[in-house]
């Protein structure tokens, strides 16, 4: 059984829908990717996993349990933790004071808290070079690696990573996406909505294709990386052709 299932979910604001009747999965140890234009709904999907919307109908499922609609914070508590676009790092804060706020649901465990810090300074060692710094004051690559730290102090079971490496270099994209794939392989479920196809399909076990909400491909990541139709669409051409199978579904 899947680790998280996203089960027939609607999404939207309003009167308005977004996403219709999405349905994926991501099990422990994988990389999974959400790929599709702007505005396609792929950052929907994240909120809406997250607890941040509530879905219109459908059933997003993590280890036997539905949290459709419950609050963001019982879905941390069971193990799903977001990384947002943009970062979002509190720049007034330092690095180490960043890392211990997204530590506040272990506060009565300090030894556990420092046990965590530590463990995001030996996976990105910059931030423990400049733990007393202020998050402001950082590279924007660092503060990503700031962004995902602050996340993995709790050990999520699933790590969402919307847009990871925008705006980053492409030695620091590389090296983000390489932390992804190697939490991975060390048991965590990665769910990564990435504007770097090439990047993403090459650290993705599996991806799907989200067009005007609606999932319109899926595959490997070797198979979809070799798929004319992602070639064009997403690697130099237009998407034309992705575009009208959505609007058919």
């Amino acid at each position: 059984m899947a680790l998280l299932s996203v089960e027939d979910v609607d999404l939207g604001y309003g009167e308005l829908t977004v996403v219709h009747g999405l349905t994926f999965e991501v099990n422990a140890g994988e990389v999974v990717a959400l790929l599709g234009p702007n505005g396609a709904g792929k950052t929907t999907t994240m909120n809406g996993i997250s607890g941040v919307l509530k879905p219109k109908r459908g059933r997003i499922v993590l280890d036997g349990k539905n949290l459709a609609g419950r609050a963001a914070h019982h879905v941390v508590a069971e193990g799903f933790r977001h990384v947002p676009e943009g970062r979002r790092v509190f720049g007034t804060l330092s690095v180490k004071e960043n890392l211990r706020l997204g530590a506040y649901s272990l506060r009565k465990k300090p030894s556990l808290i420092a046990e965590r810090v530590k463990e995001v300074y030996d996976l990105f060692p910059v931030l423990g070079e400049r733990r007393e710094q202020l998050a402001g004051t950082l590279s924007g690559g660092e503060q990503q690696m700031l962004a995902v730290g602050r996340a993995l102090v709790t050990r999520p079971r699933v790590l969402a990573l919307d847009e990871p490496s925008l705006g980053l270099s492409p030695r620091m994209q590389h090296e983000i996406l390489g932390v992804a794939s190697d939490l991975a392989s060390q048991g965590t479920a990665v769910l990564l909505v990435e504007q770097n196809v090439r990047e993403a399909l090459r650290i993705a076990d599996r991806a799907y294709v989200i067009e005007l909400g609606r999932v319109v491909l899926t595959g490997t990541g070797k198979e979809l990386a070799a798929d004319k139709r992602i070639e064009a669409t997403y690697l130099g051409g237009g998407s034309d052709e992705l575009e009208s199978e959505a609007a058919e579904a």
